[in-house]
Order: C-alpha cells, then sequence, then structure tokens
C-alpha cells in the first residue's frame, strides 16, 4: 500500500522525535523534515521505480502514520508553528540531510558522497564533542541541535548554523 497524503499531515506522523523533545528542537526538525520531503518530492521520488518518493524507515524519514500524530500533539504543534517553511538557497529548495550525533563536527558532503552541497560543509559540533559518530555526519547533527536548543537558540540559528548560506523561506 502506498500512503498519499498533503505535506502537513505526512509530517504529523513523522516519529524522527518523541512527543517530549523540546518544543524549539521538534520545530528544527519540521522544517528539515519537509524540506527533505519537498526536495526529493521534486526530484521524482528517491524510489521512482517503485511508484513512491519515501519509504518510512530509517533510510528516508520514519513515517509511523495517523496512530503517531495523535500521541504526539507536540510534533502537530512543532509542524503547524512552522507550516510550509523550508531550507533553501538562492531561492531554491535543497536537500537537508540530518543524521543522529557527530562526533565533535559534522562531515561535508563530499566527505561522505560524491559532489557536493555547498551548504553541506563540515562544522564544529562541541555539543557531541566526545562522542561517537551515529549516522552517516552530514547536515544537521539531532543531538547536537537538541542541546542548542536547550541553549535557548531559536529553530532558524540552529539550521543556519548545521547549513551554510541557507534562508528559511515560507512557500505556502
Amino acid at each position: 500500500a502506498i500512503n498519499q497524503i498533503y505535506m502537513e499531515h505526512y509530517l504529523r506522523g513523522i516519529a524522527e522525535q518523541s512527543n517530549t523533545t523540546h518544543a524549539t528542537h521538534l520545530r528544527t526538525m519540521a522544517v528539515i523534515e519537509r524540506t527533505y520531503a519537498q526536495y526529493n518530492f521534486e526530484l521524482g521520488g528517491k524510489h521512482p521505480e517503485l511508484n513512491f518518493d519515501l519509504n518510512n524507515t530509517s533510510g528516508d524519514q520514519v513515517y509511523k502514520g495517523y496512530g503517531f500524530e495523535i500521541r504526539s500533539p507536540n510534533v502537530t504543534t512543532a509542524v503547524d508553528a512552522t507550516r510550509g517553511q523550508m531550507v533553501t538557497v538562492g531561492g531554491d529548495i535543497v536537500v537537508t540531510p540530518y543524521f543522529s550525533q557527530s562526533d565533535g563536527r559534522t562531515r561535508s558532503w563530499s566527505e561522505v558522497w560524491s559532489g557536493s552541497q555547498p551548504h553541506c560543509v563540515s562544522v564544529p559540533d562541541p555539543w557531541s564533542e566526545g562522542r561517537p559518530l551515529i549516522g552517516h555526519g552530514v547536515g544537521l547533527a539531532a543531538y547536537g541541535a537538541l542541546k542548542q536548543a536547550e541553549e535557548g537558540k531559536d529553530y532558524k540559528t540552529i539550521l543556519k548554523y548545521y547549513y551554510t548560506g541557507i534562508a528559511i523561506t515560507d512557500f505556502y
């Protein structure tokens, strides 16, 4: 079965964070999850050979659907608070990779994958210093982003820290 759903409804069912996560962190994640989904949609989907855009696993975005939405009203609040906002460079939606935790720095796109994405460069991540790298290391480190939220930084500042030269643009 393939679930066809409006973007904002889809985001409410993404279970990358828990309902008890810091509100600013949930907003940060909502913006990059929306951007990631839209970017892949505009490319014709990440899985065109299977006739769908994204799967519901950690290889794309962990989607648990309406049941998660009901159990996670704080996620829904974060999605609603950032409605239509996406990460852009020069007005274009860009890919927004994210991962669990760095080991003190993120990796550049070219360090991990072929080609380059100028907004995905290596940045220090002191919030994760001394911890093991969990994930590919490119883009936003969720643990560091959470720690920045707990320090009082707003979600746009956090996004601009991890993605170089970006803007947060209202698309709808």
